[in-house]
């Protein structure tokens, strides 16, 4: 019996499969070790947080403001930490890579971000309200804990926002931008952006697609800026919008000092019920719809001095 493989052979395989023809580590393996890194530098980070929590916010306290935002700027840390870590031993690219730098179109995709976002709902909860399918009331509060409590949301959801965008839109979605092009790396976070969403109180079918429509809206954001500023502040102001604003649940998790108490009525595949309107058909008409704009506008465009890990003319898909 004799053996036709040649010596070395099994060691060129071995290589192709970790090595792309450019020398460079593949895509999914950078991946990879990107998120192992992530999820190290996030436990340790969160592990050296807990005794200082503890002396800080004690058991009566336990439910304080800055202890439930910590955990997310926390993440946030680990996961531009891991992604500097990638670019500069992998890449040989810069931080500002990564796409939250500074530059001149910052405060625009800011702004735009912040206005879509508060559209979109605004014009949802005009339907509803028109269709009968929402009450409310003012909840009372006065003009110095509305501030007080506004700063915190914005805190909140601007870090538990950044955080979701790192994780699905930062360093691993420019990977496989790179890799398998886009509309591949846009189907891949998308999913996986909605999965992460699958433990959630009350979540259905349709708030798990409607996470994938928000995935794809989010990936068609950054990818037409090469930054995160804009993902991130449609991403935050869609949740304060909802949450803080209007009162509605935020992804099956309810607001407790929203400015409005509100009450849905109605068929819940159309409201999303105790979801929110996430969770229900109005916010699939008004995602596909907000993702149809951000494709033919002219306005979403990236900054002259905007760069990222994936080239324009790399594997479009």
């Amino acid at each position: 019996m004799t053996c036709n493989r040649l010596p070395g052979q099994s060691r060129v395989k071995i290589s192709g499969i970790v090595f792309d023809d450019q020398g460079q580590v593949r895509a999914g393996w950078r991946v990879l070790f990107y998120l192992l890194l992530c999820a190290l530098g996030s436990a340790a980070l969160l592990a050296g947080y807990m005794p200082i929590a503890a002396s800080l916010f004690p058991a009566a306290t336990n439910a304080s403001r800055l202890d439930q935002i910590a955990p997310y700027a926390l993440i946030c840390a680990a996961a531009i930490l891991a992604a500097f870590i990638m670019l500069r031993l992998f890449d040989k690219l810069p931080l500002r890579t990564l796409g939250y730098s500074i530059h001149i179109r910052t405060g625009v995709e800011v702004a735009q971000g912040i206005l879509l976002a508060f559209i979109m709902i605004s014009f949802l909860f005009g339907i509803e309200w028109i269709a009968g399918c929402v009450s409310l009331s003012w909840t009372g509060f006065h003009a110095g804990r509305l501030l007080l409590m506004l700063a915190y949301y914005l805190a909140f959801f601007g870090l538990s926002s950044a955080m979701e965008e790192l994780l699905a839109r930062g360093y691993a979605f420019q990977v496989l931008v790179q890799g398998v092009g886009k509309t591949g790396a846009v189907c891949i976070s998308a999913m996986f952006f909605s999965l992460g969403h699958f433990n959630n109180p009350h979540v259905d079918v349709i708030a798990l697609l409607n996470t994938i429509l928000a995935g794809i809206w989010l990936s068609i954001a950054y990818l037409k800026t090469r930054s995160l500023w804009l993902p991130t502040s449609l991403h935050m102001t869609w949740n304060l919008t909802l949450g803080f604003i209007y009162g509605y649940p935020v992804s099956g998790v309810a607001v407790p000092d929203a400015m409005i108490k509100l009450s849905q009525r109605g068929s819940a595949w159309i409201t999303g019920g105790s979801y929110g309107p996430e969770g229900g058909v109005l916010s699939t008409g008004i995602l596909i719809a907000a993702t149809l704009l951000l494709l033919r506008s002219r306005r979403v465009k990236p900054a002259e001095t905007a760069c990222a890990l994936w080239h324009s003319d790399s594997r479009n898909g």
